[in-house]
């Protein structure tokens, strides 16, 4: 888990391609600087965070995401499956959560959708248009 700590949004991103990784947290810090940036290389660890488990238990840092960028394509733990024990979780539900991905395949989107994802974006990620989507949102 890496952090970047701010004043502005709490976001999860959940990305295993270090490149793809570098490149979001950036722009936030360009263009959102107020933002928290926590990052995760696989669905695991970062459900184990979301749900407070293993080493999270007690983090007396852990600060509850208002949006989660997910990434489909993840080692071991697919985007998918990490979306579904979200969309499953009483705790979590109601966390937005964009799926971030290179993937454009039909049946993606619309399993992402039956899921209960709030939005389906193909990389790369404009920072304007993620600023766009909070704001009509509320979050901003």
């Amino acid at each position: 888990m890496d952090s970047k700590k701010g004043k502005g949004l709490h976001i999860v991103l959940i990305e295993d391609d270090e490149s793809h990784a570098l490149l979001t947290v950036r722009d936030f810090e360009e263009q959102r600087p107020d933002d928290q940036i926590t990052l995760f290389k696989t669905g695991e660890e970062a459900l184990q965070y979301l749900n407070r488990e293993g080493k999270y238990a007690d983090d007396p840092g852990w600060n509850r995401p208002q949006v989660i960028l997910l990434d489909l394509r993840l080692p071991m733990m697919d985007g998918m499956e990490v979306l579904k024990a979200i969309k499953n979780s009483p705790q979590l539900y109601s966390i937005y959560i964009i799926i971030l991905t290179t993937s454009q395949r039909e049946e993606d989107i619309i399993s992402a959708h039956k899921e209960l994802v709030d939005v389906y974006i193909n990389k790369p990620l404009k920072i304007s248009e993620f600023t766009s989507l909070m704001q009509s949102i509320g979050y901003v």
